[in-house]
This record gives structure tokens, sequence and C-alpha cells, in this order.
């Protein structure tokens, strides 16, 4: 719960001290950049948490391939 604070705090000052059309480079470079950074941060905590459990059908044999009997034979 502390990394997910940690990733909003830094969206929300970050978002704060954005300003594109300022000249300077922290706010006009490199905050906007943190808070593409701490965006995709908070969607990867959220897909994370969420977790897929039995919603990925993973399929049966070696390597995650389905069984099958090889196929591809000429028929001879």
């Amino acid at each position: 719960m502390g990394s997910l604070f940690v990733i909003v705090f830094g969206l929300v000052v970050s978002w704060w001290l954005s300003d594109i059309s300022d000249g300077g480079f922290l706010q006009g470079v490199l905050a906007p950049l943190s808070t593409l950074v701490f965006l995709i941060s908070l969607a990867v905590w959220l897909v994370l948490k969420a977790g897929f459990g039995s919603k990925v059908s993973r399929g049966g044999g070696v390597d995650g391939f389905s069984g099958g009997d090889g196929g591809g034979g000429d028929g001879c």
C-alpha cells in the first residue's frame, strides 16, 4: 500500500509542477515526463494488483502449447 501512496503522491506533485509552455527544464520537460512515468507506474501497479488468476487461459502440454498429435503428416 505504501507504493501506491508514493506513486499517487509523485503523480500529483509532477502534475502540479507541469507547465509545458514554460521554457524552464523542470516545469517544461522534467515534470511532464515524470507525470507520464508515474501514470504508467500506476497502470502497472493496478494490473499487478488486479491479478489474473483463472482469467488467463493456459494451454496444456510443454511450454503452454496444447497437447495435440503433432499433425502435419502427408497421409502416406
